[in-house]
């Protein structure tokens, strides 16, 4: 069909002759309305935008966070959990702070509390080095058995790991497994 022929054609049914691939011999034309067909493109390219929009936010703590630190921190992670994010919380131990992971633990179980409406832990929140890390997922990409089953879970997991803790201080002894002062020790 002639370029003119196909205008003719697109002109009485009232639509547009579009260029689809100008560089072929012959170039490929096709009528269509081409409002539509951007507007469809659009809506279509927003789309591909919400399907990638799960971003992973990290928020770093440490043992010796104070509590209004610790909820300003928690209000940021939860909007992005209200935004669709997942959140990485991590708490960071320091020097002698390795020393006392069970503060950590608790640390970690007030996160927990703190989210739990807006975003459940992915896993079990677990020691990578000097890092203590949990990982949230927001609650509307889970059903309420899987974020009910999670919330138990990790709940259950950093109360053992206070215990264990607990029991590892006790087992040490009354001086905490550090050896008595000598007559060198500065007092």
């Amino acid at each position: 069909m002639s370029p003119q022929e196909a205008l003719r054609e697109a002109e009485r049914r009232g639509l547009d002759l579009v260029e689809i691939s100008p560089k072929a011999q012959p170039p490929v034309c096709k009528i269509m309305d081409f409002g539509k067909f951007k507007y469809e493109q659009k809506k279509k390219n927003q789309g591909q935008k919400k399907a990638t929009g799960s971003v992973l936010k990290e928020l770093t703590l440490s043992p010796a966070t104070d509590i209004h630190d610790l909820n300003f921190k928690m209000k940021n992670a939860q909007k992005f959990l209200e935004e669709g994010h997942r959140v990485k919380v991590s708490i960071r131990f320091r020097g002698r702070e390795m020393a006392h992971p069970e503060i950590g633990q608790m640390q970690m179980a007030k996160v927990i509390e703190s989210l739990k409406e807006f975003g459940a832990p992915e896993s079990v929140p677990r020691m990578e080095g000097r890092m203590l890390s949990g990982l949230f997922t927001p609650t509307s990409q889970l059903s309420k058995a899987q974020r009910i089953s999670l919330v138990q879970a990790a709940e259950a997991a950093s109360q053992e790991a206070i215990q264990r803790q607990t029991a590892n201080r006790a087992a040490a002894g009354p001086g905490g497994g550090r050896r008595p002062p000598g007559p060198r020790d500065k007092r």
